[in-house]
This record gives structure tokens, sequence and C-alpha cells, in this order.
């Protein structure tokens, strides 16, 4: 999801501006990333898919 919002920047401004949440993994975005999302009000940081029990271990 990240390469389809950032990297290849499939949505308009109003629809980047529209997110206010963001949920990432282990590492927090940059700021190049919260530059291009002017509307994130909150930024979540959870535990990597290795942490979590119920994921799978290999294959994603």
């Amino acid at each position: 999801m990240f390469n389809f919002v950032v990297m290849e920047r499939k949505l308009r401004g109003y629809q980047r501006n529209a997110m206010t949440e963001l949920y990432v993994c282990e590492v927090l975005p940059q700021a190049c990333t919260l530059a291009l999302l002017e509307g994130l009000e909150k930024v979540y940081l959870v535990p990597g898919r290795q942490q979590l029990t119920g994921f799978p271990r290999s294959g994603w």
C-alpha cells in the first residue's frame, strides 16, 4: 500500500490529504512522506508481522 500511495503517487492530492491516520510497521515515516501526506493527524507504530501472533512467519 505504501508504494501505491507514496512511491507511485496513484492518488490525487485531495485524496492523499483525506488520510488522517497511518499505521506503519516498526519504522516511522520520514519527513518527505509526512510532507506528501499533509492531512495526517496521527501515525501509529505497530509491531512487525514477525512479532504478531496469527501471521505467517514466511511467504509474505
